[in-house]
Order: C-alpha cells, then structure tokens, then sequence
C-alpha cells in the first residue's frame, strides 16, 4: 500500500515540556515534509506548566502549520492523580484511556485515511477492532493487560506492523511470539534544519547570557524521566573530582528542569568543593532554543545511569542533538547509547555511575578541544524523516505481503 494520508493519534498533554511531545510533532511534520498529509489528534487536558499553557503546538515547537491538529474532546482523569491513591488512580486513567481510544476509533471510522499511526496500546486496539490501518509505536513494552493486548495485536488483519525504538526492544516483542516481519526498528531523531547555518559558540553563549572565556560542560535535557534520576548527581561529582585535581574548572551548565531536585543538587555541589559559580542549572527551555543551549557547550555530556529502561529502551533525543551540533559527547556505556551514537567517533564512553571515569573523559575530552574543533565536522545524524520513511516503507512492504488470517 502507498500511505498519502495519515493520523497520529497521541493520548498525552500537548504541548508538553517532555521529550515525547517533541518527538512526536517533529515525526508528524517530518511525514508532511515526505509529501503525507498527516494530522496529529491528542485529547483536550489541562495545562499546568505556565511557560507552555496558552501556546499552540506550532508556536512552542517552532514547527511551521504543514499538518492539521485536531484537539479532541476528553474526560481530564490526570487532574485527579494528587488527589487518589495511585493504584486507584491508575486503574480510572487506564478505563479513561480505554473510553477515549473508543472515541478516537469512532471518529476514525467517519474520517478514514490511509495510516493510523500511535504510540499507545490501548488505542491500537480500539483502532485495529474497527479494520482500520493501524502501526503501533513501542518506545517501551509495558506490563500487565497492556502487554496482552501488545501480543494480541499482531494477530490482527488491520495491524500495519509495530515500529520498536531500539534493539532490544524489537528482541523484547520477538520473545513474546510476534512475528520478526511486524516489527522494524527505528530510534528517536534529529531535524538537521534546526543545526544548519547555528551561530558560533561564542555568539551562542552571548545569546544565553554564559560566560565567553570559560570551558564549558553540560547537560541538556529532563533531569528527571518517569520519576528517575539522569545522572545528574554523577556529573557534579565529576565535576567536583575535576576541579580537585586541576587548576581550572569548567562551568557545569545544566538545561532542562524540573527545577524540584536542584536544591539537592546544589547542596551536593557544595559538598565535592563547587562554588555558586561553578554551576548553574536553568529550567525548560522551549524546543526552538535547544540548539543554541548546545551550541554553547564545549563538551555535552550524556550521565545516565544503568537502569531498565535507559540500557534497553531508551533512545535518547539529546543524543541526536548533540551529534547534530557537533559538540563533543562523554556519554554512559549502554546499549541503547551505542546503538543511538552508531559510527560517530567524537565520543568518550565511561561506564555508567563511575564519577571518576566520567571526570577523565571529561578532561580527556576538554583538552581534545581547541586546534581539532576547528576541523571538526557535523556527522549525518539519523532524522526524523529517516524515521518516518522507515515507518512507510515497512507499511509498504506489509501491504505487499500476503494477507493474514482475522483473529
């Protein structure tokens, strides 16, 4: 089948300041920039964050109006979740979010195009029960009835096939009994559009207000996901164990919020020997401004602890954006981190959680700076237009195929 129109069904808050939101816009303005007519749909919920309340979804992620978004009508369970036990309140939002794929998938129906495209189970589901075209984005492999519904799916003759953001997470959904033709994988991405023609580093920090004749290393992203540390803890150790064992010390710049742990941080800072001005750490920071903050850098580093989810599923976006910048990267040594990186040589991996070895690649890395940043050259990094031709061609290749047998 030739997909000349699709919908991106997102059940989450948009805009949002987290990572998914800006992926999933780029995506969907990448299948336009292909030739798709792609429209994104999401539910109406409440904005909390001041910074984005009020803002469109072009307006905040700097996306030019080459979709349609459609905000659909929505019973708002996430205002209740401070309020209720959370076993409680994860059993409404998953009857909420079962209520509003039936919704989505009766307007589908009225409104049928080529692809469904989404990254939530539940609403696959609803989707492929009404025959409707459907390819479901697994970023991770959930548990519980979700992860029953995730099997069952492949056995259905409207399923398009499932994209799996990393390795390990297509071997995931290989070992439950979905068949290896469902599946391809196809990690996060970079718009390279928004690197091209970036002003120097010196004009970068002029615009942030950071200082023009001190190294600078840092961190750009969530310092928190999904309720976990990123490793930010580990950095200010390196740093501290840098500025001991050397007569200068480079400024840690941190972007991203949540702003809640940064007392904490400070505090450790103090304690490995950090000054005030030593660090600094700044809250979001819209989409559209993101390389600028990297462009200042001299090194950007990647801290990220060995848990579950950053060694097997992640795909992280800074990583993209930081290979798009041409800035030097110390990154932990994952799976998913190599996997992200592929053949770009400009990085240091340290084993993950070892401030020591993170403070020598980060000195390793500043002295490597200087004279070989000048023939420094921006590597191809993988796009969001990668991703999403590698969406369509694997639709394309299942519409080939011969059909399967109804569930």
């Amino acid at each position: 089948m030739t997909v000349r129109s699709l919908v991106f069904v997102a059940n989450a808050r948009l805009p949002t300041e987290k990572a998914h939101g800006h992926a999933i816009v780029k995506l969907c303005e990448a299948f336009s920039r292909l030739g798709v007519t792609a429209e994104l749909w999401h539910p109406r919920r409440h904005q909390p964050n001041p910074a984005v309340a009020g803002r469109s979804v072009f307006d905040y992620y700097g996306v030019p109006p080459v979709l349609t978004v459609r905000t659909l009508p929505n019973l708002d369970v996430v205002r209740l979740e401070r309020w209720l036990p959370s076993s409680l309140f994860q059993l409404l939002f998953a009857l909420q979010g079962a209520a509003w794929g039936s919704y989505v998938a009766r307007r589908a129906v009225r409104d049928q195009v080529d692809l469904y495209v989404t990254r939530d189970v539940l609403v696959a589901w609803r989707l492929v029960r009404k025959q409707l075209p459907t390819v479901l984005d697994v970023h991770v492999v959930p548990k519980g009835p979700r992860r029953k519904l995730l099997r069952l799916l492949a056995d259905a003759p409207a399923l398009r096939g499932y994209v799996a953001l990393t390795q390990v997470n297509r071997e995931s959904l290989l070992a439950m009994g979905i068949p290896p033709d469902l599946v391809v994988v196809a990690g996060s991405g970079v718009d390279p559009h928004q690197y091209e023609n970036l002003s120097s580093r010196q004009e970068c920090r002029v615009l942030h207000g950071l200082p023009l004749g001190r190294a600078i290393v840092g961190y750009v992203g969530r310092f928190q996901t999904l309720g976990q540390e990123k490793g930010i803890a580990g950095l200010i150790q390196a740093v501290g164990l840098l500025k001991a064992r050397t007569d200068t010390c480079p400024l840690l710049l941190c972007v991203g919020g949540p702003m809640d742990p940064v007392p904490g941080y400070l505090a450790l800072s103090r304690s490995v020997g950090l000054r005030p001005e030593d660090v600094r750490f700044v809250d979001h920071v819209p989409a559209c401004t993101v390389p600028t903050w990297i462009r200042s850098l001299d090194i950007a580093v990647a801290p990220f602890p060995d848990t579950d989810h950053m060694a097997r599923y992640a795909s992280p976006l800074k990583l993209y954006e930081y290979m798009a910048a041409g800035v030097p990267i110390v990154a932990s040594d994952l799976p998913t981190m190599r996997e992200a990186v592929g053949s770009h040589d400009d990085v240091r991996f340290v084993p993950a959680g070892n401030a020591g070895a993170l403070a020598g690649a980060i000195e390793e890395a500043l002295q490597g700076c200087g004279a070989a940043a000048k023939g420094r050259r921006r590597p191809t990094v993988f796009s969001w237009e990668d991703r999403a031709r590698v969406l369509l061609s694997h639709v394309n290749d299942r519409g080939s195929a011969a059909p399967r047998d109804a569930c």
